[in-house]
């Protein structure tokens, strides 16, 4: 039997944008985050899943396949 080294990869990404006038960096982004999500300009949601499956190939088993 074999053994597999088995990865999974979760991204999930959100993004919003929304003009505000500010005297400061800082005040828009306390603006922004004081806004209700229906103010935003533009939002876009992504989210993605990967899984794969490697065999579990070291340098000890690459020697092992060698003299077998």
């Amino acid at each position: 039997m074999k053994h597999y080294k088995v990865e999974v990869v979760q991204v999930k990404k959100e993004y919003a944008s929304i003009t505000v006038e500010a005297d400061s960096r800082l005040e828009a982004i306390e603006k922004a985050r004081g806004a209700e999500k229906e103010l935003f300009d533009e939002t876009e949601m992504a989210e993605s899943i990967e899984w794969k499956a490697n065999s579990d190939w070291g340098f000890f088993n690459m020697f092992k396949s060698i003299f077998s």
